[in-house]
């Protein structure tokens, strides 16, 4: 169960950093023509 709870963990976090990689990337690519 615990080799289960961490490939939960690894998914959440992978999650997690493909969002925030893609607000980045959306966040430049809308505040850089402005800037």
């Amino acid at each position: 169960t615990s080799v289960k709870f961490v490939l939960e963990q690894d998914k959440r976090a992978f999650i997690r950093l493909i969002g925030i990689s893609v607000l980045q990337s959306a966040a430049s690519a809308v505040l850089a023509p402005s800037l």
